[in-house]
């Protein structure tokens, strides 16, 4: 009888649901092996991060950008590391600076921006319309261009800490990227449950919250 109760539990465990959940969602073979197996490694990652206390989670970011871009179908592209950029010596003339974006690409400004804010940087723009948070918005902006030049400069690790629920919105993104549109919040709890390290339980509100704050960031 305990054979038969141990086998049963172990057939039907997390990861049993969790796959055929997947399964119903029509999600490929291929991409929920690919995806069962990301478990230990976002884990992993996440633990030599020191679970985002210290500085910007670079092995984490990296690792769920690429199962992200994988289980989409698309190749990722190198992500900037911690060397500094090099000047050119020699025969090669470096290109003289003459406006911000020469030194500051606007891609880095906005990624930066929406990784301190939570929030699209056209946002705080916006804000300088407004009289009554203009210097509030000055103030993200001022913070978000200082940050950017160190991580423009120095790579992504020079940036702080996450604020916020950095770690749930990469993770929903990477996590509804094998069947964009297919899991209902409460399958997306599951699959929270499952996958993130952060060890709290997770429902079906923050979930709603998580999409539409992704939803926001990237339309």
């Amino acid at each position: 009888m305990r054979k038969r109760q141990s086998t049963k539990s172990k057939e039907w465990g997390p990861e049993a649901l969790v796959e055929l959940m997947l399964k119903i969602n029509n999600v490929s073979r291929g991409n929920i092996k690919f995806l069962l197996e990301s478990k230990a490694h976002i884990k992993q990652a996440w633990d030599w991060d020191d679970q985002g206390t210290k500085g910007f989670p670079m092995n984490t970011a990296n690792l769920l950008y690429e199962i992200e871009t994988k289980l989409k179908g698309s190749r990722p592209r190198k992500r900037q590391s911690l060397e500094p950029k090099k000047k050119l010596l020699g025969s090669i003339v470096l290109k003289r600076a003459t406006r911000l974006k020469d030194i500051l690409s606007e891609r880095t400004v906005e990624q930066v921006h929406e990784y301190l804010h939570e929030e699209p940087f056209r946002e705080a723009l916006g804000d300088l319309r407004s009289a009554d948070i203009h210097s509030r918005a000055v103030h993200r902006i001022k913070e978000t261009i200082a940050s950017a030049l160190d991580a423009d400069h120095y790579g992504y690790e020079a940036l702080p800490k996450p604020r916020g629920n950095w770690l749930h919105r990469q993770l929903l993104g990477a996590l509804r990227a094998p069947a964009p549109g297919k899991f209902s919040d409460s399958d997306m709890v599951k699959l929270f449950d499952y996958f993130c390290p952060c060890g709290s339980e997770h429902n079906r509100e923050a979930m709603k919250k998580f999409r539409w704050r992704l939803s926001k960031l990237h339309g």
